[in-house]
């Protein structure tokens, strides 16, 4: 009897554990697949942010290419050359507005003027816009060695070309290459853009070239938001901006802003003394005293500015 006794109790109490450590290794085992789910999230999350690892390395080098690809753009276009360095005693005279001396007899000195109101059209962009109402141009015929030298006066500089051009035997006209301070006008009473059309249409040998250091009664893009964007009428604005795109849409016509390039080639043909073509070389990178702002950063402005005008339907801004 005490052993069958005995052998119920061993029973009963197996019943009553057996659900206690059920309870337990099914507790466990959830343990158990929770670290491991765990451990696999932890993986999955590693080998994700290698992932993102591996694509940004090869994102980070195509932009790098591509930055390389626009200073490359860049120095083709004017904007970053490499340019002679400056001697410190360059930099501590800052430049000055002073042209280097001549003796009386010297023919340069007004040429050297010239030329050098030219390179400082707008450089002082907040006050110098009175200086940058007269036009010097100069016009180099095929590749002749002496340049037509002019200036406005009671008619603007490019009807004063169109004239001496039409005194010449005009059969024997190529290449025709501008360079000036103020792009040409589109007022009523002078039309220059207009004119300079007409002569490419009666001289259909004749290819134009241009250099602008300026653009003349047009509300750049690169200014707005500066007071004087708004000195422009919109009217004077939109006779001036269509006049000259129409000048550049003309298939022997090319209109640029200056670069390095082609100051070197101006001071070439120029007849100027050796000291002022490196003193205006020397400052093109350098925002001398009296002015705000480089003359390599004007011309990339410009040069920004005419791709607007060439490419972009007018609007009045």
């Amino acid at each position: 009897m005490d052993k069958d006794k005995r052998k119920k109790e061993e029973e009963s109490k197996k019943k009553k554990t057996t659900p206690k450590v059920a309870l337990k290794k099914e507790k466990s085992k959830k343990e158990e697949s929770k670290k491991k789910a765990e451990k696999e999230i932890d993986t999955d999350s590693d080998e994700e942010e290698q992932m993102i690892q591996r694509k940004k390395s090869p994102k980070s080098k195509g932009a790098a290419k591509i930055i390389g690809q626009d200073k490359q753009k860049d120095d083709s276009n004017g904007c970053s050359e490499e340019l002679p360095e400056a001697s410190p005693s360059d930099d501590s005279n800052g430049c000055s507005e002073e042209l280097p001396e001549a003796s009386p007899s010297a023919e340069a000195d007004p040429h050297e003027l010239k030329i050098r109101k030219m390179y400082d059209t707008v450089l002082d962009h907040n006050h110098g816009w009175s200086k940058a109402t007269t036009t010097y141009l100069i016009c180099r015929i095929n590749s002749e060695a002496d340049p037509i030298i002019l200036k406005n006066g009671i008619k603007h500089a490019e009807e004063l070309l169109i004239n001496e051009l039409n005194g010449k035997n005009t059969s024997l006209l190529t290449t025709i290459t501008l360079y000036l301070s103020n792009s040409p006008c589109s007022s009523k009473e002078h039309g220059c853009s207009g004119e300079l059309v007409k002569f490419l249409n009666e001289h259909t040998q004749v290819i134009l070239i241009l250099y602008v250091a300026n653009l003349y009664n047009i509300r750049r893009v690169s200014c707005k938001g500066e007071r004087h964007y708004t000195w422009v009428t919109p009217d004077v604005h939109k006779a001036n901006f269509t006049g000259l795109k129409d000048l550049m849409e003309h298939n022997r016509c090319v209109v640029s802003a200056f670069s390095f390039a082609a100051w070197s080639e101006l001071l070439s043909i120029v007849p100027v003394s050796d000291s002022f073509r490196s003193q205006l070389l020397d400052e093109y990178k350098r925002i001398v005293p009296r002015n705000d702002r480089s003359r390599e950063t004007e011309d990339c402005r410009i040069r920004s500015d005419l791709m607007c005008i060439r490419y972009i339907p007018f609007v009045i801004q």
